[in-house]
Parts: C-alpha cells; structure tokens; sequence
C-alpha cells in the first residue's frame, strides 16, 4: 500500500507521472466499458485503517483519449486525466476550487504483485481530514445490453 499511496499523493500534489502526459484510454489500460470500484477499508491523515466501504466508477469519455468520468459515492462527477505508470492506472481529478482545492486520485495496479489492489486518495488540504486513503479492487463494468444501446 505505501508505494501506492506514496505515487498517489505525488499526483495527487502535482508531480507529473513517468512518462509525462496521459496516453490514449486504451493504451493507459482503461476498459472501454470502464470500471467498478469497491473500497472496504479507509485510513485518515495515515492512522491506523478501519473498515469502511466505498463505492465508485470510472468510465472513458467517448472520443477523448486519456479522459475519464470519476463518480464517487457521495461527490459529484468530475473528469480525471487518465495515466500509467509502470502497472499502475491513474485516474487524477484537477484541484476543485469549490471545495479547497481537493484532489481525487484512483490507482489500480494492473501487475505485478499488487495485481487487483486499488487505492483510492483524496487530498483536501485545509480540512479537518486532509488525506483520506482507501484501499479495495475494481473490475470492468459489464457491456451495456444490446436494448440500452439502442
């Protein structure tokens, strides 16, 4: 979890991921369908974790490469530059002015040992909770039925 949470908190204060600027969705690893998150485990400011479930959901803006809706339970859709680096996918939201510059990153490591573990930060400098981190999985959102195509 601390090089998660270590590569997240780098984005989520502005570092630049390895490799610069986002590549295409696909090629950054994101579904086309997107993703279903659920996070059952939540930390505050680094203190021990507790049990705390979560949901969100990423998906890809249609013909905007490395773009993404992020929804996250309780907060309103924002758009998230998606990334890579290395096995990591990252989605990061830019700062929102309405509520202190507040940051949301979503990493989903997609190899190597930590295959499946996804972390989500949300960075909210001047509040009470300033680093809120939780840690669960996602999967791929289901193809939408041929009727909701239509």
């Amino acid at each position: 979890m601390a090089r998660a949470v270590g590569a997240a908190l780098a984005v989520a204060c502005g570092a630049p991921a390895a490799g610069g600027a986002a590549g295409p969705v696909d090629a950054a690893g994101l579904p086309d369908t997107g993703l279903a998150c659920t996070f059952t485990k939540a930390s505050i400011d680094g203190r021990a974790p507790f049990d705390s479930t979560l949901r969100a959901r990423a998906v890809p803006v249609p013909g905007a490469a490395g773009l993404a809706v992020l929804e996250v339970a309780g907060d309103a859709a924002r758009l998230a530059a998606v990334g890579r680096e290395g096995v990591w996918l990252t989605l990061r939201t830019e700062p929102d002015r309405d509520h202190a510059g507040r940051v949301t990153v979503l990493d989903l490591a997609q190899g190597g040992p930590k295959a499946g573990l996804a972390v989500l930060v949300v960075s909210a400098p001047g509040e009470a909770a300033q680093i809120v981190t939780r840690e669960g999985g996602c999967a791929p959102l289901p193809q939408p039925s041929p009727e909701a195509r239509q």
